[in-house]
């Protein structure tokens, strides 16, 4: 149960930073 919830935590810390590098290339592209 430990390492789902570390698992959960990890991808969304992944999520988050896939969501800022998508944001900065779009602000580039502009």
């Amino acid at each position: 149960m430990r390492k789902a919830a570390l698992e959960d935590v990890i991808s969304s810390l992944n999520h988050k930073a896939v969501s800022l590098h998508s944001e900065r290339e779009l602000a580039l592209d502009d």
